[in-house]
């Protein structure tokens, strides 16, 4: 974010508040969107009172199997100014890790699970 300019306030703020032992709620009240407070809160709903499957499934259609190309479309874009080339390697790693290895090995645990 700091290589961007973009405001780390709020996030220093969050994790602040995570230190001083507020709970993990209140401090996305207090510093995250209503978008993030809700993707944050239906994550660890799902985590906590999901099946192994629906879990997987969360984890790996939610985010390993369509960060790759998601992240693909933007690259091109931050290489091309490269104001950021930290932040361009790390989403670049991300689709390849993402691509390469996390998404096809969510499918096989997936299809395992389900078995």
């Amino acid at each position: 974010m700091e290589e961007v300019g973009a405001s780390t306030v709020e996030a220093l703020r969050f994790l602040a508040m995570l230190r001083e032992g507020n709970d993990l709620e209140a401090s996305l009240a207090a510093c995250a969107p209503p978008a993030a407070q809700t993707f944050v809160a239906q994550t660890l709903s799902t985590v906590e009172h999901g099946t192994t499957i629906d879990v997987l499934s969360s984890l790996l259609f939610g985010r390993e199997d369509l960060i790759p190309e998601m992240f693909s479309r933007l690259v091109p874009q931050w290489i091309e100014s490269e104001r950021a080339p930290r932040f361009t390697y790390y989403v670049a790693r991300h689709i390849e890790l993402d691509g390469d290895e996390h998404g096809p090995a969510g499918m096989r645990a997936l299809a395992e699970a389900a078995r």
